[in-house]
């Protein structure tokens, strides 16, 4: 392991800012990668550093280049190896996102309604919340037309979520037919 990798994990802090996680998640995470064999250590490269410069790229939104000198790969490794950890994060999915058979409590009123009166004459039928939200997004630039906000001329993305009232999200929708109005 490069001092550079070592100078990050060696701190909490340094570890939260530079990887937006912590020690302890960051070795489970590298640990899960490696036991599923989705990505594998190189002669020169371990599974910690590659999955590092991706936490670094997506937590930071920095390009490749900026890391060629931090890391001392060739931009063509860390593209390589940036897609390889993003291949394998997406076949994780069902591991990492777990539905816990709670998504809509299984057609039932949960009980914060159901046993307060001040709630259930008016959520007796209800089995969450629905609600639409905009999300700061990173899009190429010429597409940030179709996404600039008409109030805060920010760059966001129009997403749809669901969630249940101990706050879970139960679904997430992003960019469905018509959110754009150009």
């Amino acid at each position: 392991m490069n001092d550079h990798i070592k100078r990050i994990l060696s701190s909490k802090k340094r570890c939260r800012w530079n990887l937006r996680m912590g020690r302890e998640l960051f070795h489970r995470l590298c640990a899960l990668i490696k036991d599923c064999d989705l990505v594998r250590a190189t002669r020169n490269c371990s599974v910690e550093e590659q999955f590092m410069r991706f936490l670094h790229i997506l937590g930071h939104n920095v390009h490749h280049r900026v890391l060629e000198g931090r890391y001392y790969r060739s931009l063509e490794t860390i593209s390589l190896q940036f897609n390889e950890v993003l291949d394998a994060i997406v076949k994780l999915y069902k591991v990492l996102i777990v539905d816990h058979g709670e998504t809509i409590h299984n057609g039932k009123v949960q009980t914060q309604v159901t046993d307060d009166l001040r709630f259930f004459p008016y959520f007796k039928d209800c089995l969450g919340a629905l609600d639409g939200t905009h999300i700061i997004a990173s899009v190429p630039e010429d597409e940030t037309i179709k996404f600039r906000s008409g109030r805060s001329n920010k760059i966001t993305q129009n997403i749809l979520e669901a969630c249940s009232f101990d706050l879970r999200f139960t679904y997430i929708l992003a960019g469905w037919e018509g959110t754009h109005p150009r």
